[in-house]
């Protein structure tokens, strides 16, 4: 059988008889695949550890009829101290599950710029930080960017215009924020503050480690929550299971 090489991310993983696991990867040079996992569910097995959720891997992979199989892996990171910590867990959780999400089979057009934000993510939450939701909203707005699906944070969705002057709105149908004039446009609008528009536009382009000191107030920490998640659960093709876990979470935390 052909063979060939890919890094990845490991997103799902299910069961496939007794022994076997169906792996769902996201890989630097072929965008999302499935592959199978011969063994894995072994204990024994070298491809235990390979088979974890958001484990970062080199692999050799056999193509075959249906799903192509992986033949040999290296672990170039597991990010272990993701693992030890519920809060920084969930995340990264909901990071592989929001690429799911908005990733295609075999879409390779933009996999190597996703994989590379995906991974700089996850290191970004192994790292110290101010306010771990900082991290996953700035990898939902980059990778909506890069995908092609972003909200309008810079002008209006509607008209187009520079959003310059309060009041705003913000549309998920519409695409993202709407100046004045335009924010009675769209049936679902909600009033988005202007020091909620000036986080969004943060989160959009501060390096990572502005990120990682971000914090701002509890208000507009919520408004965030839901321009982007009102956002995201109109453009993704599935629920978020990982968003209610989320919640939870933090509603034990408060």
């Amino acid at each position: 059988m052909p063979t060939y090489t890919a890094q990845a991310l490991v997103l799902h993983r299910r069961s496939l008889g007794e022994h076997d696991r169906i792996l769902t990867l996201f890989t630097k040079e072929h965008g999302k695949i499935s592959a199978v996992a011969k063994g894995s569910q072994r204990t024994t097995s070298r491809l235990v550890g390979a088979t974890e959720p958001f484990t970062h891997v080199r692999l050799l992979l056999a193509t075959a009829r249906s799903l192509d199989i992986i033949t040999q892996c290296e672990i170039v990171n597991a990010y272990p101290a993701l693992r030890t910590d519920i809060e920084r867990l969930s995340r990264a959780a909901y990071i592989c599950d929001l690429l799911d999400a908005f990733s295609h089979p075999h879409d390779a057009s933009s996999s190597e710029a996703v994989f590379e934000l995906t991974c700089a993510a996850l290191f970004l939450l192994t790292q110290p930080s101010a306010w771990l939701d900082s991290i996953i909203h700035a990898y939902d707005i980059r990778l909506l960017e890069i995908l092609g699906y972003a909200p309008a944070l810079e002008y209006c969705a509607h008209c187009g215009e520079p959003l310059q002057e309060p009041p705003f709105g913000f549309s998920p149908a519409a695409g993202g924020a709407l100046c004045a004039p335009c924010r009675h446009t769209s049936l679902d609008v909600f009033p988005l503050p202007a020091d909620t528009l000036i986080a969004l536009q943060t989160l959009r382009t501060a390096p990572p480690e502005a990120l990682l000191h971000y914090l701002p107030p509890k208000t507009v920490v919520s408004s965030i929550e839901r321009a982007l998640r009102s956002f995201i659960r109109f453009r993704a093709e599935r629920p978020l299971h990982t968003v209610e876990f989320l919640d939870s979470l933090r509603i034990a935390r408060n």
